[in-house]
């Protein structure tokens, strides 16, 4: 029979070749790829954390030779310890090296983590990008985060979509779930308003008797929903707030490609998500609000006749999705009515240094649009030199222009038929590139004038 101490050096060398493999495979991506410095300082963390596992499984190891008799009740349940950290870590490990410069757009994701810094309170946060198989944006948070540093916000990005400029335009939700999970745990700046905002579901919930006894019954499942359909809310209306209405417009593409924006689902309200109704109407109230909406309202475009449509929708309409009969709900009614303002001024209250300025896209927009429809990267502007537009405002512009302008583009082009989608495919390709190369024109303009 294998003697403890041999069965401990059995499972420390199993777990100290999967984590030399980790960091013999963080060298080698780096040695190949580009990878944004964020996740450079992401995968120098990692290595940390591999050093130190190899230096203590070698030191649990010596010391469990020369007190075996420690062997089970400290020695193996160390190991084991070990072991749980990197089965979390390892998950992480393939979906950050997967998203190099070439696989996502790394001045969106750059621009997205200046936002975040902008952000009293989050000025030393980073963001890293995990390819995902899933067909959707998540923030990560699961067990284990205590391992990795506590100011990354690691955002999951379909691989299908790592490449495309405006559907990325997402991250910016999942950028405020890491802002709205990082401030709920802290009683000053955002996380003071963020408890307010919770504090307001507390008490609606407590004043609203039965809230949740027809439905599923106990406030404690109430209070979830609640907390769910309010962060998801929190997170629509910052990125739109930073975005502009390129946000909306990157969200109505996303979640019609996932299936879950469509006749059957246009006024239920999920367990975890807001009705995709109640979101476009208050996406359009607060474009509104901002002045954005009339500048875009007048597009020809369905991004924007589907906005009208749903933000038409009677509030009274939305339903609850329960089992398979969604129902009327009195939870949807309170969070409609009740929790939403406090949600809208927690918004106002986190945005105001870094609101997308609708008066820049205003006196840019016309400009940066000519430049596209003649394929030139809308940097600064040649007829007005001395001024730039903001990341924004190019977004926003080459997002109404993809949305209305494309067929007018490939017209002027030998060969090329909007009509056929593979030539529309190619050229969205083109025009995403050149507004990504104004991004990065623009950072080296900036780096200039200081």
């Amino acid at each position: 029979m294998q003697s403890p101490l041999e069965a401990l050096r059995h499972e420390a060398a199993s777990l100290y070749r999967l984590v030399d493999f980790i960091a013999t495979h963080l060298q080698e991506q780096e040695s190949t790829y580009t990878y944004l410095e964020s996740t450079k300082n992401f995968f120098a963390h990692i290595r940390r954390l591999a050093k130190k596992t190899e230096d203590d499984l070698n030191k649990t190891v010596q010391n469990a030779k020369i007190k075996p008799n420690r062997i089970e009740k400290l020695y193996r349940p160390a190991v084991t310890i070990f072991t749980d950290k990197w089965t979390t870590l390892h998950t992480f490990i393939k979906p950050a090296t997967d998203a190099h410069t070439l696989s996502i757009p790394g001045p969106l994701i750059s621009l997205a983590e200046q936002s975040l810094q902008r952000i009293p309170g989050f000025d030393n946060c980073t963001i890293v990008v995990l390819l995902t198989p899933e067909l959707m944006y998540f923030q990560n948070t699961v067990q284990g985060r205590e391992k990795l540093p506590e100011n990354t916000a690691l955002v999951e990005v379909p691989y299908s979509q790592g490449p495309n400029f405006f559907t990325n335009l997402v991250v910016f939700h999942e950028i405020a779930h890491f802002v709205f999970a990082r401030a709920s745990g802290r009683a000053f700046g955002p996380g003071a308003v963020i408890k307010r905002l919770i504090s307001k579901i507390e008490a609606v919930i407590e004043g609203q008797a039965g809230l949740a006894r027809r439905e599923l019954g106990g406030k404690l499942w109430a209070r979830e929903r609640m907390m769910a359909w309010t962060e998801e809310m929190f997170c629509d209306l910052f990125a739109l707030r930073v975005v502009g209405p390129a946000f909306s417009f990157a969200m109505i593409d996303l979640l019609k490609l996932a299936g879950l924006m469509n006749d059957r689902t246009e006024i239920i309200f999920a367990l975890d998500h807001p009705s995709p109704a109640f979101r476009m109407k208050e996406h359009r109230a607060l474009l509104t609000a901002d002045g954005w909406w009339k500048e875009v309202q007048e597009l020809e475009a369905e991004h924007v006749a589907l906005m009208s449509r749903l933000a038409a929708i009677a509030t009274e309409k939305y339903r609850l999705e329960i089992g398979d009969a969604p129902k009327r709900s009195r939870l949807v009614t309170a969070f409609v009515k009740e929790v939403m303002p406090s949600v809208r001024s927690a918004v106002n209250s986190l945005t105001r240094g870094s609101a997308a300025s609708v008066q820049d896209f205003v006196s840019t927009r016309a400009h940066v649009q000519k430049c596209l429809a003649n394929g030139i990267v809308p940097s600064a502007l040649v007829s007005r030199p001395s001024l730039t537009p903001t990341p924004f405002s190019i977004i926003n512009a080459a997002y109404c222009s993809y949305l209305t302008s494309l067929p007018s583009l490939m017209s002027k082009l030998l060969g090329q038929d909007p009509r056929v989608i593979g030539h529309r495919k190619n050229w969205t390709q083109k025009i995403e590139a050149w507004t990504q190369k104004s991004l990065e024109d623009f950072e080296l303009i900036k780096g200039a004038r200081v």
